[in-house]
């Protein structure tokens, strides 16, 4: 385990290790729910599973228009890129691939 609050899950046949968004983020982790999902991160090396409790939509952000995020954030601020100008925050894949 790591400091970000992780666990495994079988994916694939394979052990995938998992990291609990809400805990890497410094935020309250209440119980999980069946409805839970587990957004997969690979980059070829690592792969890791972020637990989400929904997905709502994607879209295309470029780096060029985040703010820096404020210290106030997250206690792991590591894990944060930047923020929006309306308040999504966007998180460092690289940065939770590499979490042990």
């Amino acid at each position: 385990g790591g400091s970000a609050g992780s666990g495994l899950t079988v994916w694939r046949g394979a052990l995938l290790p998992v990291i609990d968004l809400r805990l890497a983020l410094g935020l309250a982790a209440d119980g999980l729910d069946d409805r839970a999902w587990i957004v997969v991160l690979d980059d070829g090396r690592r792969l890791r599973g972020l637990l989400a409790g929904a997905l709502r939509d994607t879209r295309e952000i470029r780096a060029a228009t985040l703010a820096p995020p404020r210290d106030d954030l997250a206690a792991n601020r590591r894990f944060v890129r930047g923020i929006t100008t309306d308040a999504v925050v966007v998180l460092d894949a690289a940065a939770l691939l590499n979490t042990d």
